[in-house]
């Protein structure tokens, strides 16, 4: 009788082993390996941003519905992803349409202003030679006045000429060079470049020359503002 107790638990025990092991097997084939290929798959989602990839379980318990609900984040990661780049290239375009729409704005201005500044010479040209035909046709003519027409064409003509230097050495490619400037004759041709544009303002300059202080050696420029 003992013995036969003793085979009969041993029967039982090996028995509960075998399930055991027979649930563990399956235990580990439905639930552990399809929640590990999850996880390797969220882990590679997460490093190489690719959301177009997905959980191949073709599965009807809760295992493939997760499986499913996962697949269904990925998707609207995805289009998320594309609105974003599709946003993002727009945003580009907007931008480089409007970096060109302001170069050429600010094309036109520059030539605009720069038009202006050299028409103030030409006219001066212009002007100083009809000045100086019609003081050739007086009856005698005056000598002194032309010459002093003549003095203002090649003036005028040595700025419109200085404008396009200035101009010129602004928008040269290569390497600065420094040099001895005087600073009275720089704000001086700065005020004949911006000349133009502060008599649209309604700014006017005056240029004065003080010597009251010691400290100074040179002309001081006194710059006066009057809203007309």
């Amino acid at each position: 009788n003992l013995l036969r107790k003793l085979r009969s638990s041993l029967a039982i025990n090996s028995l509960v082993a075998g399930l055991s092991i027979l649930f563990a097997v399956i235990t580990y084939r439905q639930i552990v390996r399809p929640l590990g290929q999850l996880e390797a798959l969220a882990g590679m989602v997460r490093e190489t941003k690719n959301f177009g990839l997905r959980a191949n379980l073709d599965r009807q318990d809760e295992i493939g519905q997760l499986a499913t609900a996962f697949n269904a984040m990925l998707e609207e990661l995805a289009s998320a992803r594309e609105r974003e780049l599709a946003d993002q290239e727009r945003n580009t375009a907007m931008q480089a349409e409007l970096a060109r729409v302001a170069r050429l704005t600010t094309m036109g201005q520059m030539a605009a202003s720069i038009a202006h500044e050299i028409n103030q010479p030409l006219a001066g040209v212009v002007n100083n030679a009809n000045a100086g035909l019609r003081w050739l046709n007086r009856q005698p003519p005056d000598v002194a006045e032309v010459d002093a027409a003549l003095r203002r064409i090649v003036s005028d003509g040595e700025r419109g000429s200085s404008i396009i230097e200035s101009i010129h050495a602004m928008l040269k490619k290569g390497d600065r060079k420094r040099v001895t400037l005087d600073l009275n004759e720089l704000i001086r041709e700065v005020m004949i470049l911006t000349q133009g544009q502060f008599q649209r303002q309604g700014v006017s300059i005056r240029f004065a020359l003080a010597d009251d202080l010691p400290s100074v050696s040179a002309d001081r420029v006194q710059l006066e503002q009057v809203i007309l």
